[in-house]
């Protein structure tokens, strides 16, 4: 399964499953330059979103 459907079924509420979630990809040694801007993108917008 993607990373894309994996935080796709995870609840938009549950900001801290999401950011553990991007953390482990993050640290994947795997993933393109695309997946990882991605994971960037998303883990900032989420910490954004918890901040207001």
């Amino acid at each position: 399964m993607s990373i894309y459907s994996e935080f796709n079924k995870l609840s938009k509420n549950d900001s801290t499953s999401q950011i553990k979630l991007l953390e482990e990809v993050k640290n994947s040694e795997s993933m393109c330059i695309d997946d990882k801007g991605w994971v960037y993108w998303n883990l900032s917008d989420i910490y954004a979103v918890m901040r207001q």
